[in-house]
């Protein structure tokens, strides 16, 4: 405790954070995703060919999208899971623009603007760069 003396007691904030976990995955959505999640992980834990592939791809060496549409065939569901996650576009732009609407809308004289009233400007600033 001497190295962070600014937090009180680990061990509870650890259990704390256990029972939360806890009560999360009691949510059917939560459930599903793991489950779904699971599926995966067996999937590419009992294909030795499938994770020497995804290595390979991590090296830049193959085209993961052209790999599963060619030997995905036996699994159809979790060839148009793998596909649509790998043909998502990597970008921040869409926050970065996000980003640049709110932070005109919060300058020193609007600071004392209420959610409501931020969120209209935001919403209006948008809809005006969208007209453009």
């Amino acid at each position: 405790m001497a190295e962070f003396p600014h937090i009180e007691k680990v061990p509870c904030a650890t259990h704390v954070l256990d029972l939360l976990m806890e009560d999360i995955g009691k949510m059917a959505w939560a459930r599903a995703v793991v489950e779904k999640a699971d599926y995966i992980i067996a999937f590419v834990r009992k294909h030795q060919f499938t994770r020497n592939f995804m290595r390979n791809c991590k090296a830049g060496e193959m085209d993961m999208v052209r790999w599963w549409t060619w030997h995905g065939t036996d699994h159809p569901d979790l060839t148009a899971l793998a596909c649509r996650v790998l043909t998502q576009a990597v970008s921040a732009a869409a926050c970065e623009r996000n980003w640049a609407v709110w932070d005109s809308v919060h300058t020193a004289k609007r600071n004392r603007l209420g959610s409501e009233k931020c969120r209209d400007l935001v919403y209006v600033a948008h809809n005006c760069v969208m007209l453009m």
